[in-house]
Protein backbone atom coordinates (compact mmCIF):
# COMPACT_ATOMS: atom_id res chain seq x y z
CA UNK A 1 0.00 0.00 0.00
CA UNK A 2 1.01 3.64 -0.22
CA UNK A 3 0.04 7.12 -1.37
CA UNK A 4 2.36 7.52 -4.37
CA UNK A 5 5.35 9.04 -2.57
CA UNK A 6 5.45 6.39 0.13
CA UNK A 7 5.02 2.64 0.21
CA UNK A 8 4.17 0.23 3.00
CA UNK A 9 5.86 -3.16 3.09
CA UNK A 10 4.64 -6.06 5.24
CA UNK A 11 7.31 -8.45 6.51
CA UNK A 12 7.61 -10.93 9.37
CA UNK A 13 9.31 -8.14 11.33
CA UNK A 14 6.44 -5.64 10.99
CA UNK A 15 5.36 -2.91 8.60
CA UNK A 16 7.98 -0.62 7.10
CA UNK A 17 7.19 2.76 5.57
CA UNK A 18 9.42 3.59 2.62
CA UNK A 19 9.82 7.21 1.49
CA UNK A 20 10.28 6.76 -2.26
CA UNK A 21 11.46 10.33 -2.83
CA UNK A 22 13.94 10.52 0.04
CA UNK A 23 14.82 6.82 -0.27
CA UNK A 24 14.52 6.24 3.48
CA UNK A 25 12.66 3.57 5.39
CA UNK A 26 11.31 3.32 8.92
CA UNK A 27 9.54 0.52 10.77
CA UNK A 28 6.11 1.90 11.72
CA UNK A 29 4.20 -1.14 13.05
CA UNK A 30 5.51 -4.03 15.15
CA UNK A 31 4.15 -7.54 14.52
CA UNK A 32 1.49 -8.86 16.88
CA UNK A 33 -0.96 -11.76 17.09
CA UNK A 34 -1.42 -14.00 14.02
CA UNK A 35 0.93 -11.77 12.03
CA UNK A 36 0.96 -11.90 8.26
CA UNK A 37 -1.57 -11.77 5.50
CA UNK A 38 -2.29 -8.81 3.26
CA UNK A 39 -1.88 -5.08 3.85
CA UNK A 40 -3.82 -2.11 2.45
CA UNK A 41 -3.62 1.64 2.88
CA UNK A 42 -6.79 3.75 2.90
CA UNK A 43 -7.58 7.29 4.11
CA UNK A 44 -4.25 7.52 5.93
CA UNK A 45 -4.79 4.30 7.89
CA UNK A 46 -3.19 0.89 7.50
CA UNK A 47 -5.34 -2.25 7.34
CA UNK A 48 -4.00 -5.76 7.78
CA UNK A 49 -6.04 -8.89 7.02
CA UNK A 50 -4.71 -11.98 8.76
CA UNK A 51 -6.22 -15.43 9.32
CA UNK A 52 -8.45 -14.12 12.12
CA UNK A 53 -9.44 -10.49 11.54
CA UNK A 54 -9.03 -7.28 9.56
CA UNK A 55 -7.03 -4.95 11.79
CA UNK A 56 -7.06 -1.18 11.50
CA UNK A 57 -3.97 0.79 12.49
CA UNK A 58 -5.14 4.43 12.73
CA UNK A 59 -2.83 7.21 11.61
CA UNK A 60 -1.43 9.28 14.49
CA UNK A 61 1.08 12.15 14.60
CA UNK A 62 4.18 9.95 14.60
CA UNK A 63 3.10 6.92 12.58
CA UNK A 64 0.27 4.53 13.48
CA UNK A 65 -1.63 3.79 16.68
CA UNK A 66 -2.47 0.47 18.30
CA UNK A 67 -4.37 -1.99 16.17
CA UNK A 68 -8.16 -2.15 16.44
CA UNK A 69 -10.54 -4.82 15.27
CA UNK A 70 -12.35 -3.72 12.14
CA UNK A 71 -15.31 -6.09 12.54
CA UNK A 72 -18.02 -5.28 15.05
CA UNK A 73 -19.10 -7.44 17.98
CA UNK A 74 -20.45 -10.77 16.75
CA UNK A 75 -19.23 -10.26 13.17
CA UNK A 76 -16.91 -13.19 12.44
CA UNK A 77 -16.33 -13.88 8.74
CA UNK A 78 -14.21 -16.95 7.87
CA UNK A 79 -10.90 -15.07 7.55
CA UNK A 80 -8.73 -18.19 7.18
CA UNK A 81 -10.35 -18.72 3.75
CA UNK A 82 -9.85 -15.14 2.48
CA UNK A 83 -7.47 -14.93 -0.48
CA UNK A 84 -7.54 -11.14 -0.91
CA UNK A 85 -9.17 -7.98 0.38
CA UNK A 86 -9.64 -4.38 -0.73
CA UNK A 87 -10.84 -1.13 0.79
CA UNK A 88 -12.67 1.78 -0.83
CA UNK A 89 -14.58 2.97 2.24
CA UNK A 90 -16.14 -0.50 2.36
CA UNK A 91 -14.04 -3.57 3.14
CA UNK A 92 -14.27 -6.33 0.53
CA UNK A 93 -13.22 -9.94 1.23
CA UNK A 94 -12.55 -12.35 -1.64
CA UNK A 95 -12.68 -16.14 -1.31
CA UNK A 96 -11.13 -18.70 -3.70
CA UNK A 97 -14.66 -19.77 -4.73
CA UNK A 98 -15.30 -16.27 -6.16
CA UNK A 99 -17.57 -15.32 -3.28
CA UNK A 100 -17.20 -11.69 -2.18
CA UNK A 101 -18.31 -10.34 1.19
CA UNK A 102 -18.81 -6.61 1.75
CA UNK A 103 -18.56 -4.76 5.08
CA UNK A 104 -19.18 -1.17 6.12
CA UNK A 105 -18.21 0.19 9.55
CA UNK A 106 -17.50 -3.36 10.73
CA UNK A 107 -20.92 -4.80 9.80
CA UNK A 108 -21.83 -7.10 6.93
CA UNK A 109 -23.70 -5.57 3.99
CA UNK A 110 -25.91 -7.55 1.63
CA UNK A 111 -23.91 -8.15 -1.56
CA UNK A 112 -23.94 -10.94 -4.11
CA UNK A 113 -22.43 -11.06 -7.58
CA UNK A 114 -24.31 -12.44 -10.55
CA UNK A 115 -23.65 -16.14 -11.12
CA UNK A 116 -21.20 -16.95 -13.91
CA UNK A 117 -22.52 -19.39 -16.53
CA UNK A 118 -19.34 -21.47 -16.38
CA UNK A 119 -18.64 -20.88 -12.67
CA UNK A 120 -15.33 -19.97 -11.05
CA UNK A 121 -12.00 -21.74 -11.47
CA UNK A 122 -9.81 -20.15 -8.79
CA UNK A 123 -10.36 -16.56 -7.67
CA UNK A 124 -7.02 -15.28 -6.34
CA UNK A 125 -7.01 -11.48 -6.23
CA UNK A 126 -9.28 -8.49 -6.66
CA UNK A 127 -9.18 -4.76 -7.34
CA UNK A 128 -11.83 -2.09 -6.70
CA UNK A 129 -12.22 1.35 -8.18
CA UNK A 130 -11.91 3.99 -5.46
CA UNK A 131 -14.15 6.52 -7.20
CA UNK A 132 -15.96 4.38 -9.77
CA UNK A 133 -18.45 1.55 -9.48
CA UNK A 134 -16.45 -1.50 -10.65
CA UNK A 135 -14.70 -4.35 -8.94
CA UNK A 136 -12.50 -6.86 -10.72
CA UNK A 137 -11.75 -10.46 -9.75
CA UNK A 138 -8.89 -12.47 -11.24
CA UNK A 139 -9.84 -16.09 -11.96
CA UNK A 140 -6.36 -17.53 -12.39
CA UNK A 141 -7.43 -21.05 -13.35
CA UNK A 142 -9.55 -19.80 -16.26
CA UNK A 143 -7.19 -17.01 -17.35
CA UNK A 144 -9.67 -14.17 -16.95
CA UNK A 145 -10.65 -11.08 -15.01
CA UNK A 146 -14.36 -10.66 -14.34
CA UNK A 147 -15.84 -7.19 -13.76
CA UNK A 148 -18.87 -6.53 -11.54
CA UNK A 149 -20.82 -3.47 -10.43
CA UNK A 150 -19.79 -2.96 -6.81
CA UNK A 151 -23.20 -1.63 -5.79
CA UNK A 152 -25.48 -4.20 -7.43
CA UNK A 153 -23.17 -7.17 -8.09
CA UNK A 154 -24.25 -7.11 -11.75
CA UNK A 155 -21.87 -8.80 -14.21
CA UNK A 156 -20.25 -6.11 -16.40
CA UNK A 157 -17.80 -8.03 -18.54
CA UNK A 158 -14.88 -10.37 -18.83
CA UNK A 159 -11.27 -9.94 -19.94
CA UNK A 160 -9.55 -13.12 -21.15
CA UNK A 161 -5.82 -13.61 -21.61
CA UNK A 162 -3.71 -16.74 -21.05
CA UNK A 163 -1.20 -14.49 -19.24
CA UNK A 164 -3.75 -14.03 -16.42
CA UNK A 165 -2.87 -17.58 -15.33
CA UNK A 166 0.55 -16.27 -14.22
CA UNK A 167 -0.52 -13.05 -12.49
CA UNK A 168 0.69 -12.39 -8.95
CA UNK A 169 -1.11 -9.11 -8.24
CA UNK A 170 -3.52 -6.57 -9.72
CA UNK A 171 -4.55 -2.95 -9.19
CA UNK A 172 -7.01 -0.78 -11.10
CA UNK A 173 -5.80 2.52 -12.54
CA UNK A 174 -9.08 4.45 -12.92
CA UNK A 175 -7.46 7.61 -14.26
CA UNK A 176 -5.98 5.74 -17.24
CA UNK A 177 -8.82 3.19 -17.53
CA UNK A 178 -6.62 0.11 -17.16
CA UNK A 179 -5.64 -2.75 -14.90
CA UNK A 180 -1.99 -3.04 -13.94
CA UNK A 181 -0.99 -6.64 -13.27
CA UNK A 182 2.21 -8.27 -12.02
CA UNK A 183 3.49 -11.15 -14.15
CA UNK A 184 6.93 -12.74 -13.89
CA UNK A 185 8.52 -9.74 -12.13
CA UNK A 186 7.10 -7.33 -14.71
CA UNK A 187 4.12 -4.97 -14.76
CA UNK A 188 1.63 -5.35 -17.61
CA UNK A 189 -1.23 -3.03 -18.57
CA UNK A 190 -4.65 -4.25 -19.59
CA UNK A 191 -6.98 -1.65 -21.13
CA UNK A 192 -10.54 -1.59 -19.86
Amino acid sequence: GGDGSKALVLTKNGVTLIDLKGQRSKKVIDPEGAWGGKIRYYAGNVYLADSEEVWKYPAVDEGYGKRRRYFGVGVVPPMAEVVDFEIDGSVWLLYRTGEIKKFERGAGVEFKTEELVDGWGEAVTMAVEQEGNKLFVLDKAKGRVVAFDKETGEYLGIYKWEGFKEITGMVVDEKNNRLVVGKGGELWEVGL
